[in-house]
């Protein structure tokens, strides 16, 4: 393969070699493009702490810190700001780049809305084009100046001071946006003609060698005129443009036409061959026509659809293609069939689809033989081995034998001094009751609230712990029998019982108690208001019962009962 005329060899052949200094001379000239550094209104200058280094990495800051320092590009600062700075692997020549941890300036730059071009659109242009020639501006963003004022801003701390740029620095947000105007700018007659330009680097392509020639000559005058400076660019993988400096025979346009000849056609091209050849699409179309399948439409070439997603013919080779790719292709790993699922019904649709996906991936060899969840867990004795498992059931068994003998023990203490609560019929018992949990004067003054109404008479036993009694009409609601734990023997009739007539007994044995006097009254003050508090008789009670609530309770859970206060 021919080489190109931009050999190192060969550059002498040219009147170039001031654009291809091995360093740059010095601070660049000053251009109608400045790096300038835009903060949000309001921004306070920020500083962080350097970053430890380790003393090959303090060496080797040292030496670049005094090679910038001789070139000009940075100078002592005692600016307010200073981000830290760090090193990064070169990946062309090796060694350590110095940088800059931008991140917190970065954070309160007003962003460049600058575009930079696409990939893809960039390659586009070399439709045609046989002969090509790269080149790497040296040290690019150090070829364009910061603006006076914004020079503090770029202040770096390091192990041995502060030190700011007069020049653009790597990391910096709106960096590549300002260096890809004043590509713009330099190359502007020539972009899309026979020029490729992105950020630092300039792809020139052309039909010929003597095309090529001339164009070169061009590119290398104008960086001549704008004093940008250039190296040779060495091959390396990975980068974003073509790095080998030299010639790329592209085929000739019979050629192209030969390699598009043997392209098999796409997925989406053999299910719409197949929905022509398949009898049953037929009749769906037919029914579309009809609106008696509204889920199906056709497009403009005639193809159909099925809520926007392409409907599958039962031509097994294009499914098997669909489910191949969704399942065994290198982006798509073996995922199970619910994820295979979830993917594939977004963009096609057949009949029995979930099932068919299911029973693709139960039958892949692959998942059979290396999903964990195809396998059977191994058992205890294969994990842990036969004697310890054995050891550790009999183990279980002694302590779960020495339970039940210690809890039939504890019993028997308990039971010699539990006594049998029994009563004879024709026995008088007090029946528990509860005051209603919703009134918070008896969760704190439960004392006062009666325990027990009665006394009533037993007129049955109906089994070992429960007794039925008698009781009067106002408690027909209630159940009659009840449970020993419920009842409490009476020592001795009264002669005057409670009349449980007044009070309003539930079926579920609670009552509820109503506020129905205010006794006295008085007020507490503390620092900012005053709180009023009455004495209030409650009902099923005497006075002495009485207690003091606030206002603002009484008002809450017995709105009328006090008096309204005039505004």
């Amino acid at each position: 393969m021919p080489r190109s005329p931009l050999d190192q060899e060969n550059t002498g052949g040219f009147d170039f070699p001031d654009v291809f200094p091995e360093e740059l001379p010095g601070l660049p000239p000053d251009r109608n493009v400045e790096f300038a550094i835009e903060l949000v209104p309001g921004t306070a200058p920020v500083s962080k702490r350097p970053y430890r280094m380790a003393p090959d990495e303090l060496k080797e800051l040292k030496t670049q810190l005094q090679e910038q320092l001789d070139k000009g590009f940075i100078r002592p600062s005692s600016s307010p700001w200073g981000c830290p700075a760090l090193f990064v692997e070169k990946k062309d020549q090796g060694g350590k780049r110095l940088c800059v941890d931008y991140r917190p300036l970065n954070a309160v730059t007003v962003k460049n809305k600058y575009p930079l071009p696409h990939i893809d659109i960039l390659f586009d242009q070399l439709g045609g084009a046989t002969v090509f020639s790269k080149i790497d501006l040296r040290s690019g963003y150090h070829q364009i100046k910061v603006r006076e004022e914004d020079i503090p801003k770029t202040a770096f701390s390091t192990r041995y001071g502060l030190y700011e740029y007069l020049v653009m620095s790597f990391g910096l947000t709106n960096a590549p946006a300002f260096f890809m105007y004043l590509m713009n700018s330099v190359f502007m007659n020539e972009l899309d003609k026979f020029v490729v330009v992105f950020i630092d680097d300039i792809l020139v392509y052309s039909k010929n060698e003597k095309e090529h020639e001339e164009h070169l000559r061009i590119v290398l005058s104008r960086l001549r005129e704008h004093k940008l400076y250039a190296k040779f660019s060495n091959s390396s993988n990975g980068r974003v443009l073509c790095r080998e400096i030299g010639d790329i025979e592209m085929p000739t346009a019979p050629e192209a036409e030969l390699y598009n000849l043997v392209l098999e056609p796409t997925i989406k091209d053999q299910i719409i061959a197949a929905q022509k050849q398949d009898k049953g699409m037929a009749h769906i179309r037919d029914e579309i026509d009809d609106k008696k399948k509204a889920c199906f439409k056709l497009d403009e070439e005639g193809v159909l659809w099925f809520k926007n997603r392409l409907v599958v013919p039962k031509d097994m080779e294009p499914r098997k293609k669909i489910l191949d790719e969704a399942h065994t292709s290198m982006f798509t790993l073996h995922p199970g069939s619910n994820k295979m699922y979830q993917d594939l019904k977004q963009k096609f649709w057949w009949t029995r689809m979930k099932r068919e996906i299911a029973k693709y991936v139960s039958e892949c060899d692959v998942c059979q033989r290396v999903k964990a969840d195809h396998l059977k867990p191994a058992g205890e004795r294969v994990t842990f081995g036969p004697d310890l498992v054995t050891q550790a059931e009999e183990q279980v068994k002694f302590i779960h034998e020495n339970l039940k003998r210690a809890q039939s023990r504890q019993k028997s203490y308990s039971d010699k001094r539990r006594r049998p609560l029994v009563f004879e019929k024709d026995d008088h018992v007090y029946l528990r009751v509860s005051p209603m949990k919703g009134v918070h004067r008896f969760g704190v003054k439960g004392k006062l609230a009666p325990r027990y109404v009665g006394p009533f008479k037993i007129t049955e036993q109906c089994g070992p712990v429960a007794y039925r009694l008698e009781l009067p009409p106002h408690l027909a609601a209630v159940h009659d029998v009840f449970h020993v734990s419920q009842l409490k023997k009476c020592l001795r009739v009264p002669e005057e019982v409670i009349d449980t007539s007044q009070i309003r007994i539930q079926p579920d044995l609670t009552y509820e108690e109503k506020p129905i006097k205010i006794l006295d009254q008085k007020q507490r003050s503390t620092r900012r208001r005053t709180i009023n508090f009455y004495k209030v008789q409650w009902s099923n009670h005497s006075e002495e019962e009485a207690t003091w609530e606030q206002e603002e309770f009484l008002r809450t859970k017995y709105p009328g009962f006090l008096p309204s206060t005039s505004n």
